[in-house]
């Protein structure tokens, strides 16, 4: 499936500025897809390290030398790293060793030549619980999403359909049929979601129930992950919120609703860890009045979205 961030790959690989880069964005959207994609289309020799399966190195990132850091990768990965563009040094769950985030620095200043991307899941918890200097300045963050419409269309191969859809100009006139198949697509999208192993599933057998059942695993696996950054006590709340979130969608959040029985403060701090894990996105009231936007924002008075609206459709169906 096409991605458009292998698109934003390509420009920060030929960038003349090009600094480590740092992937966020939930689980399941598809960072570490993507960069095999983006490594293979460019014929480039990927050098991939899960950094969950070789937590040990957190150890020797902390010592902050590159030499010594290089060769225990080349150890683990049994085989040399050329230090040129023609290599992509791939850290893939760098939450599981956070000083890694903070060597990042050295690899820029050091090995310029040699191309570098990070990526991981609850980074802004990792980089609050652990107390280093981060690279300010020497490195680039990208954020990652669940598939749009668009590039929905793009895996279902209707080119044709998304052209009209691109360059339709308000006013114009749009043949009832394909009015009627984009609504059609879209609707399916809606249920579908944008998590690419749901839509790649969907696509490979429309009959079949299991893309649901991978939706299924991925939101056990969002609630799975509360206890990894959430008190003991406040798991439960999560849990409430989470349940009851796909219910106030696109409605101003009452924290009454959400979680009845416990203290307001209670309930603002667990949407906030929700917000944090990029669970779920809040947008926040404005005045208006000026630019930027930002400004007149009231930060007491939001809506909250899903990160994906297929496991939107499908909690709300469950609740």
């Amino acid at each position: 499936m096409q991605r458009k961030i292998v698109t934003s790959l390509y420009e920060w690989f030929k960038s003349d500025t090009r600094k480590p880069l740092v992937m966020q964005g939930a689980r399941q959207v598809g960072k570490s897809t993507s960069v095999r994609m983006f490594a293979k289309e460019n014929n480039l020799n990927l050098f991939e390290v899960n950094l969950e399966k070789y937590s040990e190195l957190d150890h020797v990132f902390a010592t902050l030398k590159i030499d010594n850091i290089l060769r225990q990768i080349e150890g683990v990965l049994k085989r040399p790293l050329p230090e040129d563009s023609s290599s992509l040094l791939f850290l893939d769950e760098i939450q599981a060793t956070p000083h890694a985030l903070a060597a990042l620095r050295y690899f820029y200043e050091e090995t310029p030549n040699l191309p570098v991307i990070a990526a991981g899941s609850l980074l802004d918890f990792v980089l609050a619980d652990h107390e280093f200097s981060m690279p300010v300045g020497r490195i680039e963050y990208l954020q990652v999403f669940p598939m749009s419409f668009d590039e929905f269309l793009l895996a279902r191969e209707e080119h044709w359909l998304r052209e009209q859809l691109i360059t339709y100009k308000i006013g114009s006139t749009w043949p009832i049929a394909t009015h009627d198949q984009l609504s059609l697509l879209l609707r399916d999208y809606m249920i579908t979601g944008g998590m690419p192993e749901v839509v790649a599933q969907r696509i490979k057998n429309s009959k079949s129930l299991k893309w649901q059942q991978i939706q299924e695993n991925i939101i056990q696996t969002f609630q799975d992950d509360f206890a990894k950054y959430a008190k003991k006590h406040r798991v439960g709340v999560l849990r409430q919120i989470f349940d009851r979130l796909p219910q106030q969608i696109g409605r101003k959040v009452k924290y009454s609703y959400l979680a009845p029985n416990e203290r307001a403060e209670h309930v603002r701090d667990s949407i906030l860890l929700l917000d944090k894990a990029r669970i779920l996105l809040r947008t926040f009231h404005t005045d208006a009045s000026g630019i930027p936007l930002k400004a007149q924002k009231d930060e007491n008075t939001f809506k909250c979205f899903m990160l994906d609206v297929g496991l939107y459709n499908l909690d709300l169906a469950k609740n």
